[in-house]
């Protein structure tokens, strides 16, 4: 199959490693050892840098590879924004929202992909939705061993921002499916 012969390549395995460094990222985090948890979100950023790169100069992008390493971001993403701001007693439920966008975006993705033959990418919302909530996640990270005020508040506004570019990428992507499975 080619799929499998495809999860071999380095890209692939890149980012399939970035969801198995959740692990130690959990472990690591809930044991309050700062240095290994910024050490394992380090790795985390540089597999998902490094796959991009590693499929243009290898010549080694796949349609696996358009198809997992947007799972391992949202995996990686809704994992770690989840376990922060559990930590930090903060609300879930943009996360949720976003994890149930993601459960649908695979969902028409896949019904998209067998009408045109291709993997949806993600948009501008898409993108600025994983900026900020990755910014918020990182921020509040830093608020979970060093609790300031300020850094609190600027933590909970890239959390709002991040929960509006979840709607505005929700609409934007239900559109563009309703689009093309129309024709």
């Amino acid at each position: 199959m080619v799929l499998m012969k495809d999860f071999f390549k380095i890209p692939n395995l890149l980012s399939f490693s970035r969801v198995v460094l959740m692990g130690p990222f959990i472990y690591f985090f809930f044991q309050n050892y700062f240095i290994p948890t910024i050490i394992v979100m380090i790795l985390i950023v540089l597999t998902d840098i490094l796959d991009g790169w590693s499929s243009r100069k290898l010549n080694q992008v796949t349609e696996l590879g358009k198809l997992i390493d947007p799972i391992a971001d949202k995996i990686c993403l809704g994992i770690g924004l989840t376990v922060i701001l559990m930590k930090v007693q903060i609300t879930l439920v943009p996360v949720f929202v976003l994890i149930g966008r993601d459960i649908l975006i695979l969902i028409f993705g896949s019904l998209m992909m067998k009408k045109v033959k291709d993997i949806p990418m993600s948009n501008i919302f898409g993108k600025l939705t994983s900026l900020s909530l990755s910014i918020t996640g990182i921020l509040f990270f830093i608020y979970s061993f060093m609790p300031e005020k300020s850094l609190y508040t600027v933590s909970y506004s890239f959390y709002g921002l991040g929960s509006v570019f979840i709607v505005l990428s929700s609409i934007s992507y239900f559109m563009k499916a309703l689009r093309v499975l129309k024709k």
